[in-house]
């Protein structure tokens, strides 16, 4: 999955959209976690960064509360 481009689009009218329109919808997968240290949630967890701004995050595979993979 490393390496792969993802189209992100927002689930939540707040944080998700504003990330979306700062950093662009194209984000390349850089690592993929079983878990990471700001949560207790399993993952699969993504590191993502963005293809317009290099801007980076991480977000949840199957259930992210702010972003939705299309």
């Amino acid at each position: 999955m490393e390496g792969t481009i993802l189209t992100l689009t927002w689930k939540d009218k707040r944080k998700g959209k504003s990330r979306i329109l700062q950093h662009g919808d194209q984000w390349e997968v850089t690592r993929v976690e079983s878990s990471v240290f700001f949560s207790d949630r399993k993952g699969p967890w993504l590191c993502v960064k963005s293809l317009k701004t290099d801007d980076w995050r991480w977000i949840h595979q199957t259930d992210d509360p702010h972003f939705k993979i299309v």
